[in-house]
């Protein structure tokens, strides 16, 4: 991914998924809130740039995504 505030690269420091971590951190908490019980296959990492800036993202695999946003494949 690329820092939106310097335009390098960041590095992923750390990754969870629901069902190896539980919901105990609090990003996968949220993630979890928004999609509701339609998808568990989420991983949330947190990212980090040298400049700094750091982030936690989730990634949601693309056909849940569309099913959750209600596109058609």
């Amino acid at each position: 991914m690329t820092c939106p505030s310097c335009k390098a690269n960041t590095r992923v420091i750390d990754s969870r998924t629901p069902l190896a971590s539980g919901t105990n951190e609090p990003f996968l908490r949220a993630a979890l809130r928004l999609v509701g019980n339609r998808t568990t296959h989420i991983v949330g990492r947190r990212r980090l740039c040298n400049c700094g800036w750091a982030s936690p993202t989730v990634e949601i695999p693309l056909e849940d995504l569309k099913a959750l946003l209600g596109v058609k494949p």
